[in-house]
C-alpha cells in the first residue's frame, strides 16, 4: 500500500506513480492512497487500486484511523509512506492498533524534526540520496535501517524535436535570436526562484540574449511575477504543465537554484536528455552536475548564478561535454533500478517483521 498526501504534482508524486506502475508490472497487488481529485489520484496507473485518502496535518487522527482501516480491510502486510504526513498517519495508525510493516521514503536532506517519529515504528527507511541518508542519521536513525534507493528518471531520451522547441520558445516568448533557459519546481521559498529572477535580470544587463521560463506553481507565484516585472527580468512563470518534462528537453540550458535538494529529479530528467545544467551546490547535485559537464554555484547568490549561466553558454566544449555526459550520468537513475531497489527494501522489512513475530 503506497500512501501520499500531496495534492499537486511534484517530484515525489511522480516517483510514487512510477513506483506503482513498476510494481504492477512485476505482478504485485498495489493499493494507492491519495487525496481525491489530486494529481496522483487522477493519474493512478492501470492495475493499481485507488483508495481516496487525505491528511490535514501530522496530528490528523481521522487520517490515521482511515489508513489503519484501509490496510486491515485489504489485508495489506506493508504500508509505504511517501511524505511526512503519510508517515505521521502511519505511526498514529500503529498506536491505534494497526500491526503491519511500515516503510518510509525520505526525500529531503533537511534534518527531520521529531525524533520519536523517526526512531520508532519504521521497519526501514528509503533515502533517495547520500545527503538524505546523512540527514536521517543526524535524526538518530541507525545506519542499518536505511536503504539508499535513488529516484528513477526516464533514460535514453531522444533530443527534443522541432515541435517541442517551437512550443517552448512560444511559451517563453523567445525570438529566434534568443536562447531558452528553463527551470522547474514548486514555487515555494526553499526553491529560491527569487534568486533565479534576479539572476535573469543581471544576465540580461550583462548582455545575455535569453528568455527564462519556470514550470511549476505554488503560493509564491504572484510575488515572483511582481519581482520579475519590477526587475525587468526576462522570466515567465508558466504554471503547471503536464508536458513540462518533455518541454525541458527542448531548452538550451536548465537552471536549478534550490537552496536544499535531496536529489533533484527535474535536473536528472534534463541531464537524461542532454540538456546542460547550472544548479545550486546542494545535496547530491553538487556531485552529479559537474560529472555531467554542468556548473554549480553557492545557493542564494544571483550574480554568481548569472555568471555561471553565461560562462556555460559561452563554452562550446563544455556544452558538448554536457550533451554527451548528461545522459550517461542519468542512466544510473533509471526507473527500473528504483523499482528493484524498493522491492528489496520491502523484502528486508517483511523479513525483519517475521523474525520479530
Amino acid at each position: 500500500m503506497l500512501v501520499d498526501s500531496g495534492f499537486a504534482m511534484r517530484g515525489g508524486q511522480l516517483q510514487v506513480k512510477r513506483l506503482a506502475s513498476g510494481l504492477v508490472s512485476l505482478g504485485y497487488r498495489v493499493f494507492l492512497l491519495a487525496p481525491e481529485g489530486s494529481w496522483l489520484a487522477r493519474r493512478s496507473p492501470p492495475g493499481a487500486s485507488l483508495v481516496p485518502w487525505s491528511s490535514r496535518s501530522d496530528l490528523d487522527l481521522r487520517a490515521a484511523l482511515s489508513l489503519a482501516i484501509a490496510a486491515k480491510r485489504r489485508g495489506v502486510p506493508l504500508v509505504h509512506a511517501h511524505d511526512a504526513r503519510s508517515h505521521a498517519a502511519a505511526r498514529w495508525a500503529q498506536l491505534l492498533g494497526w500491526r503491519g510493516t511500515l516503510v518510509v521514503t525520505r526525500r529531503s536532506c533537511r534534518t527531520p524534526r521529531g525524533g520519536l517519529k523517526y526512531r520508532r515504528g519504521v521497519a526501514r527507511y528509503i533515502a533517495i540520496s547520500r545527503a538524505v541518508e546523512q540527514s536521517l542519521r543526524r535524526a538518530g536513525v541507525p545506519r542499518d535501517r536505511i536503504d539508499l534507493v535513488p529516484s528513477g528518471v526516464r533514460s535514453n531520451l531522444p533530443r527534443a524535436g522541432a515541435a517541442a522547441r517551437k512550443i517552448l520558445r512560444t511559451l517563453a516568448g523567445a525570438t529566434q535570436a534568443e536562447l531558452t533557459i528553463v527551470a522547474a519546481g514548486a514555487l515555494t521559498a526553499e526553491k529560491r526562484f527569487d534568486v533565479l529572477t534576479e539572476a535573469a535580470a543581471i544576465a540580461g544587463r550583462w548582455g545575455l540574449k535569453a528568455r527564462w521560463i519556470v514550470f511549476g506553481d505554488g503560493p509564491l507565484r504572484p510575488d515572483l511575477e511582481e519581482r520579475a516585472r519590477a526587475a525587468g527580468a526576462p522570466v515567465r512563470f508558466a504554471g503547471f504543465f503536464e508536458s513540462a518534462p518533455s518541454l525541458l528537453q527542448a531548452a538550451d540550458l536548465m537552471v536549478h537554484p534550490s537552496e536544499s535538494e535531496g536529489l533533484g529529479t527535474a535536473v536528472l530528467e534534463a541531464m537524461a536528455a542532454g540538456v546542460p545544467v547550472v544548479a545550486s551546490r546542494t545535496g547530491e547535485l553538487q556531485r552529479l552536475v559537474p560529472r555531467a559537464g554542468g556548473l554549480t554555484v553557492a545557493p542564494g547568490r544571483p550574480a554568481e548564478l548569472a555568471e555561471a549561466v553565461i560562462a556555460l553558454l559561452s563554452d562550446s566544449n563544455r556544452l558538448s561535454r554536457a550533451r554527451r555526459d548528461g545522459p550517461r550520468v542519468a542512466r544510473r537513475f533509471s526507473v527500473e533500478r528504483m523499482v528493484r531497489g524498493t522491492v528489496r527494501t520491502y523484502k528486508k522489512a517483511l523479513e525483519m517483521a517475521k523474525e520479530r513475530a
